[in-house]
């Protein structure tokens, strides 16, 4: 059986840490040739949409493909971003708490 890769613990991490808090869900997003370019997770924080890439090496980032969907999620409302880490998806659900809170979510 093989090993799980840096990036796919990482990805567990972060479900678990979302999934473990109230008002919130999230699942990943498994590649296929329908999903092409979708981030790695798609959850929902307190009603507020958060679509995140993850890249589990120190200065990873999107492909071309990845950055412009999740562009097009942030035009359509979604909080997006990609994260290297648990710090800074923090800082992500951090966000989404802020604008839960403005929302009055």
């Amino acid at each position: 059986m093989a090993t799980a890769g840096p990036e796919t613990k990482l990805v567990k991490k972060m479900l678990a840490k979302i999934n473990g808090m109230d008002g919130c869900e999230a699942r990943k997003v498994h590649g296929s040739r329908y999903s092409s370019g979708e981030p790695d997770i798609d959850a929902v924080l307190w009603g507020i949409p958060l679509k995140v890439e993850v890249k589990a090496l120190s200065g990873g980032k999107p492909t071309p493909l990845q950055e412009a969907r999740l562009r097009a999620w942030h035009k359509a409302g979604a909080i997006t971003g990609w994260v290297n880490s648990m710090e800074e998806l923090e800082e992500l659900i951090e966000t989404c708490r802020r604008k839960a809170i403005r929302d009055g979510n």
